[in-house]
């Protein structure tokens, strides 16, 4: 995650994280629906991440704050439950638990925003082949 995380200064969004006291990531997971069991377990392994970055000062007294979207194991909520995080002031954003919500995040979010992703689920070789999915580099 931290060198996925620092990828996100390639984002237009990269003026506002270096003035800002708080850099704000969204993650977008399934809380509801079908998958819902894992969307608990991944936002805890990310809070526990970050409260270890926060805890060091790594970021010159900068903190690191996790906002949450319930994409409810949809394919189709994963572009708006990500451009509202993005609308909060995500500057990067973190999940889904499925390639194909991350695959509809990438196309109607991250891609036309200019925000950076990355998925530790999204497990479809098509991501790594530009001929099926063009991430822009907007995808890690």
């Amino acid at each position: 995650m931290a060198t996925s995380g620092c990828a996100f200064f390639k984002s237009t969004a990269s003026v506002a994280v270096a003035n800002a006291d708080t850099i704000k990531i969204g993650f977008v997971g399934s809380f509801s629906g079908d998958t819902a069991a894992n969307g608990k377990p991944d936002l805890d392994g990310i809070n526990m991440a970050l409260a270890q970055i926060n805890a060091t000062g790594v970021l010159g007294g900068r903190k690191i704050q996790v906002l949450r979207g319930d994409d409810r194991s949809d394919p189709e909520q994963g572009a708006p439950v990500a451009n509202a995080l993005i609308d909060q002031g995500a500057v990067a954003l973190i999940g889904p638990n499925s390639s194909g919500i991350a695959e509809k995040m990438l196309e109607g979010a991250a891609k036309k925003r200019g925000v950076v992703m990355t998925s530790p689920s999204a497990t479809s070789p098509a991501f790594s082949d530009p001929k099926q999915i063009d991430t822009g580099g907007y995808f890690f």
